[in-house]
């Protein structure tokens, strides 16, 4: 298989793999479902970061969680910029004002 370290752009035929297997690929990844076949439980050692991908629904499924973790972490950053109600920023809470509020 291709390097895919860094690649998140999946492959029509990736693509396509997703969308009918994400839900089969998240359960066996997160434990609900066993693994039944060799196939199966290398899948689960490759999602634990133990091996590396060999086949086109390993490869696919790596891309696609490397994708949702990079849409995640923008998100996260795009929200800290525009959204300043959603906690402390700086500046927003002194150590006087905590002194101030909390005394």
């Amino acid at each position: 298989m291709s390097d895919i370290s860094q690649n998140t752009e999946l492959s029509v035929k990736e693509a396509q793999l997703i969308h009918k297997y994400k839900n089969f690929y998240l359960n066996l990844q997160s434990g609900r479902r066993k693994p039944e076949t060799e196939a199966q439980k290398h899948f689960i050692e490759v999602t634990l970061g133990l091996k590396s991908a060999t086949n086109i629904h390993e490869v696919a499924f790596v891309k696609y969680m490397r994708k949702v973790a990079n849409l995640r972490k923008e998100e996260r950053k795009y929200k800290k910029e525009i959204n300043p109600e959603d906690g402390a920023t700086e500046g927003w809470y002194t150590r006087d004002d905590y002194k101030k509020y909390h005394s």
